[in-house]
């Protein structure tokens, strides 16, 4: 252990593992939350709305219109964002071809990317267990 680390330094770092397990977190469970969000929607508009009646004694029907409105807004983005992570609904796709294909059909792999073609196929195969096409 340094002990000649200052206060300041390991607060930041313990800061940035707390803002890497929060991303983490985000990016493996967008989707789901997606749909918990559509699921509990119209509990929320009961909530808000006898919240309001109670509170401001006038009816919340302005609150129960937005709400939904708002939450498919937020549904929609989260299900985005989870596509876009190869989390969602879609395939993970990748930015550019893999491979490429010489005129006598000869397929070839640049080798600095093969790595990142075996997560991305990795990442592909855990698409389809969790879609149910690939037995584990």
């Amino acid at each position: 252990m340094n002990n000649n680390r200052s206060v300041l330094e390991i607060l930041g770092e313990s800061i940035e593992d707390m803002l890497n397990m929060l991303k983490y977190i985000l990016s493996t469970s967008i989707y789901p939350l997606s749909k918990i969000l559509m699921f509990t929607l119209p509990y929320l508009m009961l909530m808000v709305g006898v919240t309001v009646y109670k509170v401001l004694g006038f009816d919340g029907k302005v609150c129960v219109l937005i709400i939904p409105i708002l939450m498919n807004i937020l549904s929609f983005i989260l299900k985005s964002m989870a596509n876009k992570i190869g989390k969602g609904e879609l395939p993970p796709i990748p930015n550019e071809r893999f491979t490429s294909e010489d005129g006598d059909g000869e397929v070839s792999c640049r080798h600095d990317r093969l790595q990142e073609m075996l997560l991305f196929v990795n990442d592909y195969e855990k698409w389809l267990e969790r879609k149910g096409y690939l037995r584990k």
